[in-house]
């Protein structure tokens, strides 16, 4: 993985990709009813709130299970401890757990919910970013 980006770096973007699915669900939720308003067909809008909350979940949830069980089906080393990022992601999986849970139908809960989902997300990256410093400084 040094300088290039090869078939075991491409993975890591695998849970990328499901984390940014997630936030761009998440944030999609406190426009709702502008979007209503001006008639803008986004999926939240067609769904409703209670309906984002289950994609949006499997993402978080994915993205975490990938960390934990990606390493142990790799064939080849892996130069990062993708458990650390795993333990990590454990934050935006909580928080997309208790919307779950809750499950909103009200636009003034499922906005926190998201909001929270949003900054859980700012969060993990920030450590994930610091991890991967960590590595290269080290």
């Amino acid at each position: 993985m040094k300088g290039k980006l090869d078939l075991a770096g491409a993975f890591i973007l695998i849970p990328l990709l499901l984390y940014s699915l997630a936030s761009i669900l998440s944030v999609e939720i406190p426009d709702m009813d502008v979007d209503l308003l001006g008639d803008k067909r986004t999926w939240v809008v067609r769904k409703g709130t209670r309906i984002w909350v289950q994609p949006g979940r499997t993402c978080l949830f994915a993205a975490t299970g990938y960390f934990f069980i990606f390493p142990s089906l790799s064939m080849e080393q892996i130069p990062l401890d993708l458990h650390i990022l795993g333990i990590l992601s454990l934050l935006p999986l909580s928080v997309g757990m208790v919307g779950l849970i809750r499950k909103p139908l009200q636009r003034e809960p499922a906005t926190r919910i998201a909001i929270w989902t949003v900054l859980s997300l700012t969060v993990f990256s920030l450590f994930a970013n610091g991890y991967l410093i960590f590595l290269v400084i080290h």
